[in-house]
């Protein structure tokens, strides 16, 4: 059990990371890619959710970005 969580948490980080970079080079739909894979790892994760949120809202994918605004907003209240 142990190693697979460390397995996992290793995952998480690297795609963490490769999201971030992702980002700040503007691979928008390679990003969103990313954190939906994170958040397959992590699906309670609002963070990711946020992140994503906003990815989908700058690639002008607004209902996406509407759809996940609801989700968080239903995961907060």
């Amino acid at each position: 059990y142990i190693s697979s969580f460390t397995a996992k948490h290793k995952e998480i980080n690297a795609l963490e990371l490769q999201g971030t970079i992702e980002v700040k080079l503007g691979q928008l739909q390679q990003a969103i890619h990313t954190y939906e894979q994170l958040l397959n790892l992590n699906p309670n994760d609002i963070q990711y959710f946020k992140i994503l949120g906003g990815l989908f809202a700058k690639s002008g994918n607004l209902e996406k970005a509407s759809e996940i605004a609801l989700k968080l907003q239903s995961m907060t209240t």
